[in-house]
């Protein structure tokens, strides 16, 4: 499930990654294959291993197009 985290800067999602994979694996392999980054949880400390970060510090339609390249991974695997 995902997390919503508001700060003053932007919104922040904390979302848990499929079982395989270091938070810094499933990082990359998001940046390879869908051209999308994300923040590794094992960045936070110990505690955010398994998990994803998503700042949503830009704009709508790039979020969108985020979502849609994750979305068309999500297909593919």
């Amino acid at each position: 499930s995902t997390q919503g985290v508001s700060s003053a800067a932007s919104d922040v999602y904390k979302r848990q990654i499929p079982d395989g994979y270091t938070s810094a694996e499933f990082a990359q392999k998001l940046l390879d294959e869908a051209n999308v980054v994300v923040t590794p949880g094992n960045g936070y400390g110990p505690a955010g291993e398994g998990y994803i970060r998503l700042s949503l510090t830009i704009s709508d339609d790039q979020i969108d197009e985020g979502l849609r390249r994750l979305s068309q991974m999500r297909g593919a695997g």
